[in-house]
């Protein structure tokens, strides 16, 4: 599934027209895949590659197959994901842990899905392609543009890679089911743990919803004259029922009232906006780069200083809050 977007920023132009414009794609060789067993295959039952093209008939055809893949640029697997520290530090083991990945050109990654994790993708800047169940076959990846997000959970396995000439950068979201998933002692630790939520590729739920959205497709829900709200990953759009993924907008002066989420984790990572957050009876200064995480059931409000308008990163573990902003349409 190749989709093509116009995305209207002046960053995005700015760096377009600066460098001359987009970079051209690079000759790398086939991107690795994986199958439902974890060997290197291909993504949704598909045969091997080395399956799909017919060997060579004599040795001069296979001379010219060695030639043509040492002109490829190999791939490489992208280093590894940073772990984003919240502010507010939660006492028990988090639902939802946060991450930065850079992805230079021609790396790829495969995200640490099990039957009750999963992980959410959102490219910050760069291009990146998906493929995996429910997402897209890995002969036609799906493009993920600046403000796209991708689901990769309990339904299959996926891949991301970069064939772009430029780094695309990413931050994840690794949301777990706190009713099943086994925690370790080290809460760094995000690979599969065993037992009943070993690493699956099994499909659960419909393989027709697709996991993949968009801010710039993605209504934007005035929630109030101070706020609005694109809910771009969600159960209903997308099948995310250990986490919601939104993005709020709010004015210089808008102020979070007190409550609490009395079934779901809250995650918000600021990317402007600044002043003090309550959770509880602690506050916590917020500015842009703020993670804070607040747990399930605990009172929090935000106040702000009014220095600049507010927008963030919203999760939800598991998703439900996100809703009662469609309620109110």
């Amino acid at each position: 599934m190749k989709r093509t977007r116009t995305i209207v920023g002046l960053s995005v132009l700015l760096a377009m027209t600066g460098c001359g414009g987009a970079q051209p794609h690079a000759a790398y060789c086939p991107a690795p895949t994986t199958s439902a067993t974890g060997d290197h295959d291909s993504v949704g039952g598909e045969a091997p590659l080395a399956q799909q093209s017919a060997q060579p008939s004599n040795e001069v055809a296979s001379e010219s197959s060695r030639e043509r893949e040492s002109e490829c640029i190999p791939r490489e697997e992208s280093p590894p994901y940073r772990l984003i520290a919240y502010q507010s530090t939660p006492t028990n083991s988090p639902e939802v842990f946060l991450a930065e990945l850079d992805m230079p050109p021609g790396a790829y990654f495969r995200p640490p899905v099990s039957s009750c994790q999963d992980v959410i993708v959102l490219v910050r800047d760069g291009e990146l392609e998906a493929v995996g169940t429910g997402i897209a076959p890995s002969t036609s990846p799906a493009s993920l543009y600046a403000g796209d997000a991708v689901r990769f959970g309990p339904e299959g396995d996926g891949l991301l890679t970069n064939t772009s000439g430029a780094s695309a950068h990413t931050i994840l979201a690794i949301a777990r089911d706190q009713n099943r998933f086994q925690r370790s002692g080290d809460a760094s630790e995000l690979q599969p743990q065993g037992g009943d939520c070993a690493e699956t590729h099994a499909e659960r739920g419909s393989s027709s919803t697709l996991r993949v959205g968009s801010l710039s497709t993605t209504e934007s829900i005035a929630v109030s004259d101070d706020l609005s709200i694109q809910i771009v990953l969600d159960p209903d759009q997308a099948g995310a029922e250990n986490a919601s993924l939104s993005v709020l907008h709010g004015t210089s002066s808008y102020a979070i009232p007190t409550h609490a989420n009395e079934g779901s984790a809250e995650v918000l990572f600021i990317d402007s906006g600044s002043g003090v957050m309550t959770i509880g009876e602690r506050e916590f200064a917020v500015h842009p780069g703020s993670a804070i995480y607040i747990p399930r059931g605990e009172t929090h409000a935000f106040t702000p200083d009014q220095s600049a308008p507010l927008h963030a990163v919203q999760l939800f573990a598991p998703a439900g809050p996100e809703q009662q902003s469609r309620r109110r349409k």
